[in-house]
């Protein structure tokens, strides 16, 4: 690389000997300019002394030989400076060039330039600086370069075009210089591509974050602890209804907007935020047409290094949800006191219904037991004439009679179910049970029925509706396990609950299709043939489960038996004995 000679004195470039020389020969004749003026002052006042020629003689020559001393000492310090200067331009790891002001050529580049750009250096001294520009710079080039010829310096950023058609993002700083009789500018030029290409994505990334923040219908914005305006979405001018600029220029305009009403809670909340570091409120904003909108507002401190540095919220328009709140509100009180009506309606039908069947149940029995009467009175004093059809036609009107009977019983008992009030209590569940099956046993007396009752049943239930639902699932289920060869019937607490139990046995089962029927009232599983019954006793049962805020359900296979199971939670508080209830049926047999 060609050497570069850099002067010495400020705003020259020029070499160590043209620069000593300069020194040395103004040295010269300005010492040889005194000696020969004051000695010829001296000749003409009279004055010199014998020998004053030679003085002057050997002045000049002091004066000639400390010049030509003067040249070396000076010349060897520029050369010095040149050699120190010189590094520094040729090693510098920033590219640096000096450029002819008149026609903008290189005249000197260094080896950062080179390796920056890729064009050798032969390469750049056949080049201007224009081919360093874009297209769309070069225009302005030559007057952003005016100040440097009058001395001034130029600082500024430009896109360079590389050797591979690249773009080098550069901050270039220059300052006018003399170099080998050229008015010459020395130019470092740092690339900052990194910087620029980071400082692009972060200006990138924060238009995408902004864009996003302002796609969001909730209103965001950032202050600083005296609440002026850092950043605001554009939400808020349509929730507001006013431009931002009015929010950026005034700190507390939004709580101006703020409904009067709610402004002092509005205050507190912003209280709060200086005290906790964090509040929530709701509160109503006017917009300038006059409506009202309600918004629910949560902001927080920011911190930084433990101290607060900014607050920030996000607040959300709930102007629909509070309207639709009060809708729903009027709606509830206007189904609350419909339901009460309904319900007062229904309570009422329904104390009609069951009145209506207790009495037409009862009103039966009295025409029923006529029947019975006359149908006996007849069969006693004629019988005889009646002939043996005559006795059997009798004995179907007896045995229709006493069924019909036994269905009103039914029907009655289960009337008096919804009818009566609980008495709640204790009850022995064991024993209540063993005296239950003891009853049943003699209905079946050529039957070696086997029956598991679990010991230490505790359940608290009315004791009247509790034996009745242990009668009637204990006697359903010693009735379809008498025409087995090993009947078993079992009663017991489900393992897994405190307040279920089951009752099951080894029967002949039945097909589930529809459980929810199989609890209705006159629901048969077999026929009146296989099996007697009045087709009420299960939905007996379901009733006094749900008269105790119970459930009940069962299981059942065709030929293997049935389980049936209820839950009883209530009554447990309203239980009037300590101990458990035992009524005549606590010493029953099993």
């Amino acid at each position: 690389m060609s050497s570069l000679r850099i002067g010495f004195l400020p705003a020259s470039l020029s070499g160590a000997s043209h620069t000593a020389l300069r020194i040395a020969l103004l040295y010269a004749s300005v010492g040889s300019a005194w000696i020969v003026v004051s000695d010829a002052a001296l000749w003409q006042t009279g004055a010199a002394a014998p020998g004053t020629a030679l003085q002057t003689i050997k002045g000049l020559a002091y004066v000639a030989a400390t010049g030509v001393a003067l040249f070396w000492l000076v010349r060897h310090g520029c050369l010095g400076e040149e050699r120190r200067t010189e590094r520094l331009f040729l090693g510098n790891p920033s590219p640096m060039w000096i450029i002819d002001l008149d026609d903008l050529r290189f005249l000197a580049v260094n080896e950062a330039a080179c390796r920056v750009y890729g064009y050798a250096e032969a390469e750049f001294l056949t080049m201007t600086l224009t081919d360093l520009r874009a297209a769309t710079d070069r225009t302005e080039l030559r007057a952003l370069l005016a100040p440097l010829r009058t001395g001034g310096s130029h600082v500024g950023t430009w896109q360079h075009l590389a050797r591979d058609g690249r773009l080098v993002a550069t901050r270039v700083s220059g300052h006018r210089i003399d170099h080998d009789g050229h008015c010459a500018a020395l130019v470092l030029a740092q690339d900052i591509s990194a910087e620029v290409a980071a400082r692009t994505a972060v200006e990138r990334s924060e238009a995408r974050f902004h864009q996003l923040l302002d796609s969001l219908d909730e209103v965001l914005w950032l202050a600083d602890l005296e609440g002026r305006s850092l950043y605001r979405s554009r939400a808020h001018a349509e929730v507001y209804g006013r431009p931002l600029a009015e929010f950026e220029s005034d700190a507390l305009h939004w709580l101006r907007c703020v409904h009067a009403d709610d402004r002092e809670r509005a205050l507190q909340a912003a209280d709060r935020l200086r005290r906790d570091g964090q509040c929530e409120s709701e509160y109503r904003i006017v917009r300038p047409d006059g409506s009202v909108r309600w918004l629910r507002d949560r902001k927080r401190l920011i911190y930084e290094d433990g101290k607060p540095v900014m607050q920030g919220g996000i607040a959300y328009d709930v102007t629909q949800r509070k309207a639709a709140s009060e809708a729903l509100k009027r709606l509830n009180e206007t189904l609350e006191a419909r339901v009460r009506e309904r319900t007062a309606e229904l309570e009422a039908v329904n104390d009609d219904l069951e009145a209506f069947s207790y009495s037409a149940a009862h009103d039966l029995k009295t025409p029923l037991a006529a029947i019975r009467g006359v149908g006996q009175l007849l069969a006693l004093k004629h019988g005889g004439a009646l002939g043996d059809t005559g006795r059997e036609l009798l004995g179907y009107i007896e045995k229709g009679a006493v069924e019909m009977e036994a269905l009103i019983d039914a029907l009655l008992a289960l009337a008096k179910v919804s009818r009566r009030e609980l008495r709640c209590c204790a009850n022995d569940a064991s024993a209540l049970a063993r005296a239950v099956l003891g009853e049943l046993s003699t209905r079946y007396p050529g039957t070696a029925l086997h029956c598991e009752v679990e010991d230490g049943l505790v359940i608290h239930a009315d004791p009247d509706l509790l034996r009745s639902l242990l009668s009637n699932l204990l006697g359903n289920a010693v009735k379809y396990s008498s025409r087995v060869a090993q009947p078993r019937v079992s009663f017991g607490r489900q393992p897994d609950s405190a307040d279920s139990y089951f009752v099951r046995d080894n029967g002949a089962g039945f097909e589930v299709q529809d459980p929810e029927k199989l609890f209705r009232p006159f629901q048969r599983f077999h026929s009146e043939r296989e099996f007697a019954g009045s087709g009420v006793g299960l939905a007996t049962c379901r009733r006094i489960v749900l008269r105790h805020g119970g459930d009940i359900w069962l299981t059942s296979t065709p030929g293997e038996g049935t389980t049936v199971y209820f839950r009883l939670p209530g009554c447990s508080a309203a239980a009037e004995p300590a101990e458990a209830t035992r009524g005549p049926w606590s010493e029953g047999r099993q």
